[in-house]
C-alpha cells in the first residue's frame, strides 16, 4: 500500500511512496523476487526487470491529494551489473466519468548507466507534470529492445517516489 510522507513540516503530504506491493505486471514477465542486492545479503523486495527485445512493464493507480498543482517522479533502482539501462514511463490522469482507456503521455528518460553495482539509483522518470486528474496511472518499464539498453543483468525496481512539485 502506497505511503504518504510528510517531509513538508506545516506544508503538508509532498510525496507519496509506491513500493514493489503497490505494482502489478502489465508487459513481458518480470518477477517480484527478494533480492540480493549487496554484498552484506540484505536482501529487499524488487521487480525484476529483464534484458532482451522484450520490453517489461509495471503499472499502478494511486490518488492524488488535491491540493498538488505538478508532481515529478523518481525511480528507485539497483543493479547487480554495469550498463546502461533504457527507461520509459507512461502516463495517464483520470476522473470519474473518464474512460480507463484514456490515451497515455510518453516519456523516455532513455539510457541511465549504472556504474556501480548494487548502489542505490535514484532516476527522475517524469519532470513537472501538471496534475489534471483525481487518480495518476503510471506505468514504467525496461525498454530491453533498445539499442541503449546494454546491461546485461535485471534492473531491479524498489519503488517509485512521487513529489509534489507544486
Amino acid at each position: 500500500m502506497a505511503g504518504y510522507l510528510n517531509n513538508g513540516g506545516a506544508g503538508g503530504v509532498n510525496e507519496l511512496l509506491l513500493t514493489v506491493a503497490d505494482f502489478g505486471l502489465t508487459a513481458g514477465s518480470p518477477a517480484v523476487a527478494n533480492t540480493l542486492l549487496g554484498a552484506a545479503g540484505i536482501r529487499t523486495p524488487a521487480w525484476l526487470m529483464d534484458p532482451g527485445a522484450t520490453t517489461e512493464a509495471v503499472t499502478t493507480l494511486v490518488v492524488l491529494p488535491v491540493d498538488w498543482g505538478t508532481i515529478d517522479v523518481d525511480l528507485v533502482w539497483g543493479a547487480a551489473a554495469t550498463g546502461d539501462v533504457y527507461w520509459r514511463t507512461q502516463y495517464s490522469q483520470l476522473d470519474e466519468g473518464d474512460l480507463f482507456a484514456t490515451a497515455e503521455t510518453q516519456v523516455d528518460a532513455g539510457a541511465i548507466t549504472v556504474t556501480g553495482v548494487d548502489e542505490v539509483i535514484i532516476t527522475r522518470l517524469l519532470t513537472a507534470v501538471v496534475v489534471a486528474g483525481r487518480f495518476l496511472r503510471i506505468e514504467i518499464s525496461r525498454v530491453g529492445g533498445n539499442a541503449g539498453d546494454t546491461m546485461a543483468g535485471d534492473a531491479a525496481i524498489v519503488a517509485a517516489i512521487i513529489n509534489k512539485a507544486s
